[in-house]
């Protein structure tokens, strides 16, 4: 609709841009008035992510044009047809910046009705960070009461005429009903499904026919099947409810998809789990408290004709574990299978409980124990003594098969050498073992 020149500001230098209204569109009064009001509502909002518009004028031949802020950088549309797709926090971040552009207008009751690509603007300023600015509300819908003070064109849009670019249009629009600010949101949509999937969901329909019955009938395919890059579930979420044929489905404003996005992407609260690991164990028993373990092991007593000591006592243990009886203070009477085939008490809960049975009892259990334990203990010794003498026979019976193995071409003489030599040193280690036992 316009042309657009950099200019300098005669008095201040400063260098802006003018959009002027083509020649041959002079005389079409309705065009005209829809520069009037692009330039009215454009300087009617003051936000960072809208176009700033300082002054309406005439050229000398009749043609109005409006003179704005300066951008440096290039279209969203340029950056897309180079780059294909964009990252998806960056694609989050524009989606965002736009949507902030567009609650500005909603407020003052516009309706854009043409977001696409080459109507938005990533400005990046010297010595600043990119900022996104929403351009050319030529075609914006103006309510009849807006608090922008904006007058409506002269001559509105007629009845069911499909405003807008038909691979942007929203269903309403293509239905040609009254719209509202959810017609943008609908094309947000489509601009972020570009960006994050570098075409748009319906690009296999080329005439503008086919995209309008698109628009009412065919159900966007999820970006994840047709992105060439990771596409997570929230954002996937976000952009097909904004696709929403029906427009009390999609986003109620620009606020509520610009939090929905705001969501995406962001790491999920992790509660840090701190295990404490409480000690649960009772304190440990007094003396008085353990309770009774029937002892079944040879313990080393005096024999059955040396003073007759008091009976021990030891506290009771895990299973298996060997019990050291000397010098233990009294605490329990200890009991045998013999003392309680002769009825002796072995569960007394203190020894002021032990009745006197079981003392007689455990004495007995002692000497009987006393009179096994010498032959058990000198077996068990003799045995333990020849296990290393055994070993090293069989380490030298062994070393030596190999030794015939290997020299089993030499004279015989020599496997004996080696079966001498390796008794030998069997048996050593065998003493060695032994001693160190």
């Amino acid at each position: 609709m316009g042309e657009v020149y950099e200019v300098e500001h005669d008095v201040l230098g400063r260098t802006m841009v003018a959009k002027v209204l083509r020649a041959e569109l002079a005389a079409d009064s309705a065009v005209v008035d829809r520069m009037r009001v692009e330039a009215q509502a454009l300087a009617a909002l003051h936000h960072p992510n809208l176009v700033a518009v300082t002054d309406f004028r005439y050229t000398a031949d009749g043609r109005p044009f409006y003179v704005m802020e300066s951008l440096r950088g290039q279209s969203l549309g340029q950056a897309l047809r180079a780059r294909g797709t964009m990252r998806e926090r960056e694609a989050i971040d524009i989606a965002r910046q736009i949507l902030a552009g567009l609650h500005a207008a909603h407020g003052i009751g516009l309706v854009h009705r043409d977001i696409k690509p080459d109507n938005i603007y990533i400005h990046e300023p010297l010595g600043r960070s990119a900022v996104v600015k929403v351009l050319d509300f030529g075609v914006a819908k103006v309510g009849k009461s807006n608090p922008g003070g904006i007058e409506p064109p002269t001559i509105p849009t007629a009845e069911g005429a499909i405003v807008g670019t038909p691979r942007y249009v929203s269903p309403e629009q293509v239905l040609g009903r009254q719209i509202d600010h959810r017609a943008d949101l609908y094309a947000v949509g489509l601009v972020l499904y570009s960006m994050v999937c570098g075409r748009g969901p319906f690009d296999d329909f080329k005439k503008a026919e086919e995209l309008f019955v698109a628009h009412l009938k065919e159900a966007p395919p999820a970006p994840s099947q047709v992105s060439a890059q990771p596409v997570s579930a929230e954002l996937e979420a976000v952009i097909l409810r904004a696709l929403e044929k029906d427009p009390a489905r999609r986003f109620q404003n620009a606020e509520e998809f610009a939090e929905a996005l705001s969501q995406c992407g962001q790491p999920k609260e992790r509660l840090a789990l701190q295990t404490t690991v409480e000690d649960n164990r009772p304190p440990p028993p007094t003396p008085d408290q353990v309770p009774l373990r029937k002892q079944t092991d040879a313990i080393d007593v005096p024999a059955a004709d040396g003073p007759r000591d008091e009976p021990r006592y030891v506290p009771a243990t895990e299973a298996g574990e060997e019990v050291d009886v000397r010098g233990l203070p009294a605490q329990k009477v200890v009991g045998s299978r013999d003392a309680e085939a002769e009825g002796g008490d072995v569960s007394a809960d203190s020894p002021a409980q032990a009745t006197e049975e079981g003392r007689r009892a455990a004495a007995l259990a002692s000497r009987a124990s006393a009179e096994r334990a010498p032959g058990l203990v000198a077996t068990a010794q003799r045995s333990h003594r020849l296990r290393p003498y055994v070993a090293a026979a069989v380490t030298a019976v062994i070393v030596s098969g190999i030794g015939l193995v290997l020299v089993r071409r030499s004279p015989p003489w020599t496997a004996m050498i080696v079966f001498f030599f390796a008794l030998a040193g069997a048996m050593g280690a065998a003493r060695f073992a032994s001693r160190v036992e």
